[in-house]
């Protein structure tokens, strides 16, 4: 009896249709990443590239240089452009070091710790959307929209259609599941900003 109490509490209904949303937003976002990394020609490896390609790749390079032991990173992508050692993507360089220090694959550390992140981001709308709004029926609003207005990787190619329309960097903002480290960094920074006022 007391699992059916818990079950038709409001308060309990809620937190479950949060985590029901959150589960189906993942499913959408990570299912044509995991379905890339399964359909892999034989002799290739998807990287798990879903943005800008040379993004991933810059992004993945400084990760590298975090897993040799750096604080500091170097493009080192021509050696006719020689680049100085600096405190830029510091983000990134953590991720090689914390891929070092686990002994994680680059590729590995790289989408744990992005969705690490996005856990924190979730946990974050959660708490935002209890702190802005009082009546079940706005919370639950609150957090389809918070959820969905962030935008879905759709498992078919529909999406290229819709975002070919939208201007270039809109896209980057769109995604709060498998958007690259630093943008997932804004977001996180903006809402704690936003839950201490």
């Amino acid at each position: 009896m007391k699992i059916l109490d818990w079950v038709f509490n409001l308060r309990h209904k809620e937190i479950f249709i949060f985590a029901f949303l959150v589960l189906l937003f993942f499913v959408f976002s990570y299912g044509p990443i995991i379905q890339n990394f399964k359909n892999a020609p034989p002799g290739r490896y998807y990287w798990g590239g879903i943005e800008y390609p040379i993004d991933n790749v810059g992004s993945l390079s400084v990760v590298r240089e975090g897993m040799l032991g750096h604080w500091q990173m170097q493009y080192k992508f021509s050696s006719a452009m020689i680049t100085k050692p600096g405190f830029v993507k510091i983000e990134y360089i953590a991720v090689g070091q914390i891929a070092r220090l686990f002994h994680l694959d680059i590729i590995v550390a790289y989408f744990l710790t992005r969705f690490l992140l996005s856990i924190a981001n979730i946990f974050l709308i959660y708490f935002l959307v209890n702190k802005l709004f009082k009546s079940p029926f706005q919370r639950m609003v609150g957090y389809f929209l918070a959820i969905f207005s962030a935008g879905v990787t759709l498992p078919f190619d529909f999406s290229r259609v819709i975002s070919n329309k939208l201007p270039q960097d809109v896209g980057v903002f769109l995604r709060i599941t498998t958007a690259a480290h630093h943008y997932q960094l804004g977001i996180f920074f903006v809402k704690i900003y936003r839950t201490s006022q």
